[in-house]
């Protein structure tokens, strides 16, 4: 994860001095000559371009903080990406895993069925063996029945010579004699018998040849089933490992580009890094400038505080003067017996808690007169309960002294959006708690001016206009039913 930068503060302290400003708001240049006006103008024009140069650069680190941000969600976006990736990659790993695993258990059966094939091979050898044993068995029979045969065609032979062609009949009544008939007739008998056992001989020995040559062929075909019964499993394990083998090597292959997009989203995340860290430079090139400009605005608050400041003890030593005289004219006429004439104006300014109803304040809030709570010692204003966007109006004229969000670091905690005006006599009027603010600091606005609208921010309970009379910027709360009355 890339670091990120603190954001910037672009108005450090800019509450604190305004506080103090706000403080000499108040003060009324009336007497005040035009060198005086045009250093404060002068003053006030530097610290305008200042803040326009603030502004331009809080734009531009805006803008920076916009494209970093969108960098960084590049950034993000890349990291997920490669996690992806690389979650597909061991996905693919266990799968070719899986894979070899496969194709070693199918070489196992494959060397198993050579094995087999091996001892096949071996037992074949041992049928041949039999086989040819059994030929010369054949060949022996073949033999025996070849002599036996030949023995066969002798003896034949022999009688048909010894009978002169006749038959064993002639044979018998060519006797000489009855003993020589008996004789002729046991010789033919033996020569029958003997005849008969030859015969049955051969037969027995053929039947025998037939069987050994059934036998034979039996144990071919034996051996021929087996054979092609093992070479088909070895071809169906072989195909089989041919198959898992492709389905690998196409794994292995997506593998290859999955991690090959691994690499190219390195790569971005390299760029997308080199990228942010060059923003930041920018915004940290920046953060200086405005860092010298928040010293140099500074500089022209605390020139223009110098100078309201001196124009504040001018205005109070020209007051005291004034005033010194006019008790000294006092004296003098009261000694002399004469009834002072002398100007009330500066006693006027002087805020008191004894002002009458219709000194020329206005009711705040036109269109609503219901007070919810009045003033007291825990409660130094009048709540006026009015519907949230109703118009407030500028009790008196005159300038706005503050107008924004209230903080504990401006004077104004828990008001909400607040705006404070200088009456130029040293009264302050103040409304509190507004959804709206249409006037802006430095303004200045008439009697019954549309200032703001009724809302409730800040630390409130419901829509209304939280209405106070000050002596000062923060100094004594007077009761405001002293200065307005609602409209009846």
């Amino acid at each position: 994860m890339l670091s990120e930068r603190p954001k910037h503060k672009l108005h450090r302290s800019i509450s604190v001095l305004l506080a103090l400003m706000v403080g000499f708001a108040a003060i009324p240049y009336g007497n005040v000559d035009a060198a005086t006006s045009a250093t404060l103008n002068n003053l006030q024009k530097n610290l305008n371009a200042l803040q326009a140069k603030q502004k331009d650069i809080e734009a531009k680190i805006s803008g920076l903080e916009s494209d970093k941000e969108n960098e960084q969600k590049k950034y993000d976006e890349y990291l997920l990406a490669i996690e992806n990736v690389k979650s597909q990659i061991a996905i693919y790993q266990q799968q070719i895993d899986a894979m070899n695993q496969e194709i070693s258990q199918k070489n196992a059966e494959i060397e198993q069925k050579n094995a087999e094939i091996s001892q096949k091979n071996a037992e074949i050898e041992q049928k041949n063996t039999e086989i040819e044993q059994k030929n010369l068995e054949i060949e022996q029979k073949q033999a025996d029945i070849s002599e036996n045969y030949e023995e066969f065609k002798e003896r034949l032979s022999a009688m048909y010579m010894a009978s002169a062609g006749s038959s064993s009949m002639g044979v018998l009544f060519g006797a000489e004699s009855f003993s020589d008939f008996l004789t002729h007739a046991e010789a033919i008998k033996n020569i029958s018998e003997r005849d008969n056992q030859i015969m049955d001989n051969l037969m027995v020995q053929k039947r025998e040849l037939q069987d050994l040559k059934t036998q034979l062929e039996e144990k071919k075909t034996e051996i021929e089933g087996v054979k092609s019964e093992i070479e088909a499993r070895k071809i169906e394990v072989e195909g089989k490992k041919a198959e898992i083998e492709s389905q690998r090597n196409n794994v292995v292959a997506v593998q290859s580009q999955e991690q090959t997009k691994e690499g190219e989203l390195n790569n971005l995340i390299e760029k997308s890094a080199a990228v942010v860290e060059n923003l930041e430079a920018q915004q940290a090139a920046l953060d200086e400038q405005n860092e010298e400009l928040d010293a140099e605005r500074e500089k022209a608050i605390a020139a223009i505080i110098a100078e309201q400041e001196r124009i504040r003890l001018e205005e109070e030593a020209r007051r005291k003067a004034e005033e010194e005289a006019r008790k000294k004219a006092e004296q003098e006429a009261a000694a002399n017996g004469q009834p002072s004439n002398s100007n009330n104006s500066t006693q006027q300014n002087k805020p008191s808690n004894n002002v009458t109803i219709g000194s020329g304040w206005v009711w705040p809030t036109p269109t609503y007169s219901y007070v919810s709570q009045y003033y007291s010692s825990g409660h130094k204003a009048l709540d006026i309960a009015a519907g949230a966007g109703n118009p407030i109006l500028a009790s008196r004229g005159g300038t706005v002294v503050f107008s924004g969000f209230g903080s504990a670091a401006n004077g104004f905690n828990r008001y909400g959006n607040v705006i404070l005006i200088s009456h130029g006599d040293g009264y302050y009027s103040l409304y509190a708690h507004c959804s709206a603010l249409y006037v802006s600091t430095g303004a200045s606005v008439s009697q019954g001016q549309k200032i703001a609208a009724v809302g409730n921010t800040g630390q409130s309970f419901g829509n209304h206009l939280h209405f106070e009379i000050r002596t000062g910027v923060q100094g004594t709360r007077l009761n405001p039913s002293n200065f307005v009355s609602a409209p009846r």
